[in-house]
């Protein structure tokens, strides 16, 4: 036992007796960094990074013309956190001399190409890579990567030189012949480019895809009727292939032929070689063509019901479903659709949002608490349904609830921020997500207009601030804040700058227009709010608010126009039959403020 513990301990010794005699006065310089190198090299395989490359750094300290050291050393000042991009470029560059050192460590060259074309220093990539290659020629890899360094330099003509090596080597391909029949087109040689796609068919004249890269090569120089051509070429050869059938259709589609189009979209749904994602997204493609083109959308149903036919079980159809009838505004429908979807899938949070979010669209805001409810039975929901249950409770008119909803999403950003009072502290905001910083003016945005539903003035102008702090340029945030503040009679110079600012980031926004007007109307320049107002009446078109309108009326009534006034006035009582102010109005055939 004893022998054994021995020859444990000098074992030890030799691997690690450096560590002994790390001190010694008789050590050469080398010596003394490679005892500190092989320190950092065992650091760095227990995962001390940060211990090694301190040792790194005192290797090269002691010899800088160490290479190996050297490299390692600023190995961890790339990965490590730079002070600037200077002194990570110069880490790569002193990387350079071990690399050329050793040119045939190929390991080596490989990674600092690598690095070289994260830096973008393609030059110096395009050098290794073409040294690499020089040394082991049958590493084709190498070339695609040169192929794509040539490409980012524009050198076009080198980069297809380096795809026709790698055929030669590995023989022909569709993604090959792609890049070349591209570097073709780029190079104004369209008679190249149909060629490099004669000559892949001609390699395997039985492959469907590569008739239907000939034809997309044609319909990309608008020779349509060759297309069609090539494209039942490869329905000859493949005639159950679902991608000849989609491009079949799209020739239809660019014909203006729409039957043409839906019977070969039909044909796709039906092939056996797209599996049900696949053909939900073929489906979710075409119904986006029907809604951009406004085209008749019981097409699309008809095309709905080979899939359910298909499939009668998937909830991934209903879902899609759901998404297209929203679309058009056939919010029954989609909340009918995406419930049944519920039903077989119900511990998917996405169905329940939607199903909110259609809900919202109706104003069935009692049905949306209800939904989150239901969802809640079998998950814990996130953040995402919460958002879309506070406006609900807004809507209703419940603002404790629905600030006590976003306040515990701000708190989910950072728990730190206050709700109802200034922000004083702005530090733990430089660690947040820009992400974060949009959510988070939105929320405080959100939070002052409850807040100044409730009457609570202060705390909501407070909110805004606070909104400000995270987005100054926010136009929402600037357009509530101006609104509330010509509402209140509070600060109008004020109000009138941060509604330009609103107006300049979204020139086209009517509602935004409006509430210029309002503050406009507020300081008392009625006639220049006449002008505002009524641009925003044009851009909102026939779907006029009761406030849009009171507005008009208020405005019309001081530039001595009352007759107009109670017209406008009647109309927005016609929208809003409880309102008592603008009932005043209407039968005193007079002006009131609030």
């Amino acid at each position: 036992m004893k022998f054994i513990e021995r020859k444990a301990w000098l074992l030890f010794y030799v691997l690690f007796g450096l560590t002994l005699f790390a001190a010694t006065p008789e050590m050469s310089r080398r010596d003394k960094a490679r005892y500190f190198y092989l320190e950092g090299v065992i650091n760095r395989s227990q995962g001390k990074m940060a211990e090694a490359h301190e040792l790194f750094r005192k290797a090269v300290e002691i010899d800088d013309s160490f290479l190996e050291a050297q490299e390692a050393y600023n190995f961890g000042k790339l990965v490590m956190p730079a002070d600037s991009i200077a002194e990570q470029y110069q880490a790569f560059w002193n990387m350079r001399p071990m690399v050329d050192a050793y040119p045939n460590d190929e390991y080596e060259s490989e990674y600092y190409a690598y690095l070289a074309r994260q830096l973008r220093e393609y030059d110096e990539a395009i050098r290794i890579y073409q040294r690499l290659d020089s040394i082991s020629p049958d590493n084709t890899e190498r070339l695609l990567h040169l192929a794509e360094l040539y490409t980012v330099k524009n050198d076009l003509a080198k980069a297809y030189e380096c795809y026709e090596r790698y055929e030669k080597a590995e023989g022909k391909s569709s993604q090959i012949s792609l890049r070349k029949i591209v570097y073709k087109l780029n190079m104004s040689d369209t008679i190249g480019a149909v060629a490099e796609a004669d000559s892949l068919i001609a390699f395997n004249p039985q492959k469907a895809a590569f008739h239907i890269l000939k034809g997309d090569v044609l319909t990309h120089l608008q020779q349509y009727d060759s297309a069609y051509m090539s494209y039942l070429d490869a329905e000859k050869v493949e005639p159950d292939n679902g991608d000849v059938k989609i491009a079949i259709a799209n020739y239809f589609l660019n014909k203006g032929d729409s039957i043409e189009y839906d019977n070969k979209m039909y044909d796709a749904l039906m092939c056996d070689d797209f599996d049900l994602s696949a053909k939900i997204e073929i489906l979710a493609e075409y119904l986006q063509k029907l809604i951009d083109n406004q085209s008749d959308t019981n097409r699309g149903d008809h095309l709905f019901a080979v899939l359910r036919n298909q499939y009668p079980h998937e909830p991934e159809i209903l879902d899609l479903a759901a998404r297209y009838n929203a679309a058009v505004e056939k919010f029954e429908e989609a909340i009918e659709n995406i419930s049944y979807a519920i039903d077989m899938k119900p511990d998917v949070e996405q169905y329940w949002g939607q199903k909110m979010g259609y809900l919202l669209q109706l104003d069935r805001c009692e049905e949306v608490i209800e939904c989150y409810n239901n969802a809640a039975n079998y998950f814990e929901p996130t953040d995402y349904l919460s958002y879309l249950l506070a406006p609900a409770y807004m809507t209703l008119e419940e603002y404790d609830k629905t600030i006590e909803i976003y306040a515990r999403l701000l708190h989910n950003i950072e728990p730190t921020l206050p709700i109802d009072a200034l922000i004083i502290d702005k530090t733990p905001l430089n660690s947040l997500s820009y992400d974060q910083l949009m959510r988070a003016n939105a929320l405080y945005t959100f939070i002052g207009d409850s807040y100044h539903q409730m009457n609570n003035r202060q705390s909501a102008f407070n909110a805004y601030e606070n909104a400000l702090i995270f987005f100054p340029e926010s136009a929402v945030t600037l357009n509530n804040y101006a609104y509330f503040l010509a509402v209140d009679g509070i600060d109008l110079d004020k109000a009138e700058k941060m509604s330009e600012t609103a107006i300049k980031a979204e020139p086209d926004n009517a509602t935004y227009i409006d509430t210029y007007a309002w503050v406009l109307f507020k300081k008392g320049d009625y006639e220049n709010a006449l002008k505002y107002q009524q641009q925003a009446i044009e851009k909102i078109g026939d779907d006029l608010s009761a406030d849009v309108l009171e507005h008009m009326g208020d405005i019309y009534f001081k530039c001595n126009e009352p007759q107009k006034a109670i017209e406008y006035w009647e109309q927005a009582l016609k929208l809003d039959s409880e309102n008592e102010l603008l009932q005043r109005k209407v039968k005193q055939k007079n002006y009131f403020e609030k």
